[in-house]
């Protein structure tokens, strides 16, 4: 009798741990079913993540691309069909600056910055609309005088520092609208894409760096007159030994006569004069050397004086040595010479719509008084010289200043510039990895001008 109570008893035992096993099996069942089935929000994030982007894949096959419109209206591209990438209707011209959208490959530019915005549908099922500060027809004219030559072409509004016009190309011109299939030689190709002018191409700024060295010496309290030197064609800084280009000698120099004739040596003994103290507070007040952060991009910049030996505040002080600064950079320092010292915020974007709804909208921002109304006004004068030796009278081009850079680059070849400004707009042309002299800008400086004339009569009757 006690021997069945025993057996009975064990029994009883294996069947609760039976019991238990298939209930701690079935529990375990349970709970990778749920997880991997995403029944339950937050079981498995990794499933969570999938569902999102499944979610969104389905969202997004019933949203048009939102429009993007230019200043006046016209339509820079737009979405014909859910669910497909939108049609650029000038993919040379705009390439760089509105990017591609490919369903293979992702998105670039305003497409890639503004991809929610454009994306996101209203009761109709059409993404917002986007309204450029830009000119279609300044636009691909700029595109035009670019040729076959890699660089960019930027135009800004000194009145409130919209882009009138950004045009780049690479090696290759860029067509957006063919990105799946041109993306394998595209993408073989070192920078092709790269925003030219904007993010993260900065390269030495060469002689029309000469501007921040010049207005360093006017904010320290130099006049023009009081800055005066003997260029004999060579400067020695500690050993390291300065040229002009070609070889020039100048002979008798004082500020405004070194910066029409661009004497490397006279920015060279300048910068040593004034010392790193002075250079580095004035690149700061220019913003060189921080992160500036634009409504489509953020624009990066180098300045580093090393040791402040001789030799490198001499490379510095003419726009060589350790200072890299993109296109557009440049044209926020010569707009806000333009602007009698007040630095503006470029931007892009206008407006950002959908239906009558305004979500968000461009507006003029000051960011920086690099220098006083005074030290403005002397350069301003300084640089209309200059734009006259190179020949942009008034009577053909109307009051303009201007300034040529040449930068030599790692590789023995330049980056060439011409950076200025008439009453209305600043200007800046670049073009990269060429053998030419800046002087070859002068076609092309010549004919935007001519634009920028006839646009800012145009405009003037619109103010």
């Amino acid at each position: 009798m006690q021997c069945n109570r025993s057996g009975n008893a064990r029994l009883y035992r294996r069947s609760q741990i039976l019991l238990a096993l298939s209930m701690g099996l079935l529990l375990y069942f349970c709970f990778w079913f749920v997880r991997g089935s995403g029944l339950i929000y937050g079981a498995d994030p990794e499933v969570d993540q999938t569902r999102a982007v499944l979610a969104e894949e389905i969202r997004l096959a019933e949203v048009t691309e939102g429009a993007i419109l230019d200043r006046d209206g016209q339509t820079v591209s737009e979405g014909l069909s859910p669910g497909e990438p939108g049609l650029c209707y000038q993919p040379y011209a705009y390439g760089y600056l509105i990017g591609y959208s490919s369903k293979l490959y992702g998105s670039s530019g305003l497409r890639n910055r503004y991809d929610t915005v454009l994306h996101c549908g209203d009761k109709d099922g059409v993404g917002a609309t986007l309204q450029l500060t830009t000119d279609s027809s300044l636009q691909q004219y700029a595109y035009q005088l670019l040729g076959e030559m890699p660089g960019s072409i930027i135009v800004l509004d000194n009145r409130d520092g919209g882009i009138i016009a950004l045009a780049s190309r690479g090696a290759t011109a860029f067509n957006v609208n063919q990105i799946d299939e041109d993306w394998e030689n595209i993408s073989a190709q070192e920078g092709m894409l790269l925003t030219l002018g904007v993010d993260d191409w900065t390269d030495p700024p060469g002689s029309v760096f000469k501007l921040v060295t010049a207005a360093a010496a006017l904010e320290a309290g130099y006049t023009p007159e009081q800055l005066t030197y003997q260029d004999t064609g060579s400067y020695d800084a500690d050993g390291f030994c300065i040229r002009n280009a070609g070889n020039a000698v100048f002979g008798e120099l004082d500020l405004c006569s070194a910066l029409v004739n661009s004497s490397n040596t006279y920015f060279a003994g300048l910068a040593v004069s004034l010392g790193g103290y002075a250079l580095q507070q004035q690149a700061e007040r220019f913003c060189i050397g921080t992160e500036v952060a634009l409504d489509f991009a953020t624009l990066h910049s180098s300045f580093d004086l090393g040791d402040m030996s001789a030799a490198g505040l001499a490379q510095t002080g003419f726009g060589q040595g350790k200072t890299g600064l993109s296109p557009l950079h440049l044209a926020m320092i010569y707009q806000s010479i333009a602007n009698e010292g007040q630095m503006l915020r470029p931007y892009l974007v206008q407006r950002v719509s959908q239906g009558k709804q305004v979500l968000a909208q461009g507006k003029k921002t000051e960011i920086e008084q690099p220098v006083s109304r005074e030290t403005a006004r002397a350069l301003q004068e300084m640089l209309h010289q200059a734009a006259l030796q190179y020949g942009f009278d008034e009577e053909a081009y109307g009051w303009v200043a201007a300034k040529t850079g040449t930068a030599e680059l790692g590789d023995g070849s330049y980056h060439i510039y011409l950076c200025g400004f008439s009453e209305q707009y600043t200007f800046v042309l670049s073009r990269n990895q060429t053998s030419a002299g800046s002087s070859s800008l002068f076609p092309a400086a010549a004919a935007l001008l001519k634009a920028l004339r006839q646009e800012s009569d145009n405009s003037a009757t619109l103010w």
